[in-house]
């Protein structure tokens, strides 16, 4: 049998990196970007798309958008990570550089001298 859906009865939730996680209680946890990210390998070898489910030990709990059910018990995510590396070049043009920092050590103060005024 299937049931119609109604969008109107419907429980409307948000997600983002930072959506928190509470626990029983309603103390914050952690949120949705801290999970994540602890569930990516360490180390910098790339890792093709791979899925995780990360198992809650204690009831874990967010946060809807709904008056009928203010929080909604999660017992699980299911994520698909990948890591990719990726080479960046950057060049520096050295006439743009500081010529010199003349600092005062009892003001605490500094004034940098551009390299194009010492060339003169």
């Amino acid at each position: 049998m299937k049931i119609p859906y109604d969008e109107a009865a419907a429980i409307k939730i948000s997600l983002s990196d930072s959506t928190k996680i509470y626990d029983e209680n309603g103390g914050e946890t952690t949120n949705l970007q801290d999970l994540l990210n602890s569930l990516v390998p360490k180390g910098l070898e790339e890792l093709q798309p791979t899925s995780t489910i990360h198992t809650f030990d204690k009831p874990a709990f967010i946060k809807t958008h709904d008056a009928r059910f203010q929080r909604m018990k999660i017992k699980a995510i299911k994520v698909l990570i990948s890591k990719k590396l990726t080479t960046m070049e950057y060049q520096l043009k050295a006439e743009d550089f500081v010529g010199y920092i003349l600092k005062n050590v009892i003001e605490g103060t500094e004034k940098t001298i551009p390299k194009r005024l010492l060339e003169k």
